[in-house]
């Protein structure tokens, strides 16, 4: 269960990335580390790495809105070899007295600390990327313009957009479970 935190409040990240076998993975020189909360999602642009560790602190200033955050370690990106590993890393919570009694102990008022061992499968053999599919199949553009172009489509469209022109009927919810 994701950690309930207090909107305003700094959020200290650190978070150790291990292999399938418990072992430290170098995250290396390049990597990016962004963070969703719903439909948003922002570039951590004052992360750091050392060795298998990221470091991130989400200032109370910045926080704009509450719910679920997500943070995204891309490492590699634009490479062949990219890998990509994703953890629900807290909920920002409206007012310390937002849950019930049971759970009162864990909205903290705080700055905090989260700690996540997160396991990155690399054996075998990688196979294509999305991205290299796309290109094969026609896309012409470097992997971020792919990306904002799953973002927003080629046309300024959602993809949501495109499954509801395209014969989906159903609510964005509904769409997003389908692709799970």
């Amino acid at each position: 269960m994701a950690r309930r935190i207090r909107i305003g409040n700094d959020v200290t990240v650190r978070w150790a990335i291990a292999d399938q076998n418990g072992e430290a993975v170098s995250i290396g020189d390049s990597w990016r580390l962004l963070v969703r909360n719903g439909p948003l999602t922002m570039e951590a642009v004052n992360a750091t790495v050392s060795g298998n560790i990221v470091d991130w602190t989400f200032k109370g200033t910045e926080q704009k809105r509450i719910g679920a955050y997500r943070i995204i370690l891309i490492i590699n990106p634009d490479a062949v070899n990219q890998r990509t590993v994703d953890t629900l890393a807290f909920v920002l919570v409206p007012r310390s007295d937002s849950v019930s009694s049971d759970d009162s102990e864990d909205v903290l008022t705080e700055t905090v600390e989260l700690y996540s061992d997160v396991v990155i499968g690399m054996k075998g053999d990688p196979g294509l990327s999305a991205y290299e599919v796309a290109v094969a199949n026609g896309f012409a553009g470097s992997i971020t313009e792919w990306l904002e172009s799953l973002r927003h489509g080629t046309d300024g469209k959602s993809a949501y957009d495109i499954a509801l022109a395209n014969g989906f009927s159903g609510t964005e919810a509904e769409w997003l479970e389908s692709l799970k």
